[in-house]
């Protein structure tokens, strides 16, 4: 498969549409850490791999969506949950592959993004995720549009907890604060 641009970069989309309940706060991906958001850290990351970032909102993360109006593209989905919105984006969006990212994930080096994509792009399965401690982070690159890809196609990648993590509570927040300030 060839990737869908001149320059073989990856679209990107951000999905940013969450209510954020067990953090109470919808907007996680604004989050600041070491200066920058969680979407901007992730953007800069990927950006040797990605170009035309889109947004994924809803209602409940309008601050992201107010944050980010004019930078990226903003799909507003229905937030009637990931797997509804995140295909509601990918059909809006339309092209393939695509590298799909989650607002609130970090990812603590460069080396597990060139690794992840290292194995995605010699995979290239229908989808290829990242898992985190064996449970999905929502990191993908899709080859294909989900609907088209059957269980046979589905490639999962494990990294470990010193490598990535999703910012899903308070804890988990305030412990990515406390390991960026001492790594990195």
């Amino acid at each position: 498969m060839e990737k869908n641009s001149d320059s073989g970069k990856f679209p990107m989309l951000i999905m940013a549409g969450g209510t954020g309940s067990r953090m109470d706060f919808p907007d996680k991906g604004i989050l600041m850490v070491k200066g920058k958001t969680l979407i901007d850290r992730n953007v800069d990351l990927l950006s040797q791999y990605t170009e035309n970032a889109f947004i994924a909102t809803t209602k409940s993360t309008v601050i992201t969506k107010e944050y980010y109006y004019g930078k990226f593209p903003v799909l507003e989905t229905e937030g009637r949950g990931y797997s509804e919105d995140l295909s509601d984006a990918l059909s809006k969006i339309g092209t393939y592959p695509i590298l799909v990212v989650p607002s609130d994930l970090y990812i603590y080096h460069p080396e597990v993004v060139n690794r992840f994509m290292k194995e995605a792009l010699y995979r290239k399965k229908g989808v290829v995720s990242m898992l985190i401690g064996g449970i999905f982070s929502g990191f993908s690159l899709y080859f294909s549009k989900p609907q088209d890809v059957d269980e046979d196609h589905f490639y999962y990648i494990n990294f470990t907890e010193r490598d990535a993590c999703n910012v899903n509570t308070r804890v988990d927040y305030y412990l990515l604060l406390n390991k960026s300030s001492i790594k990195n």
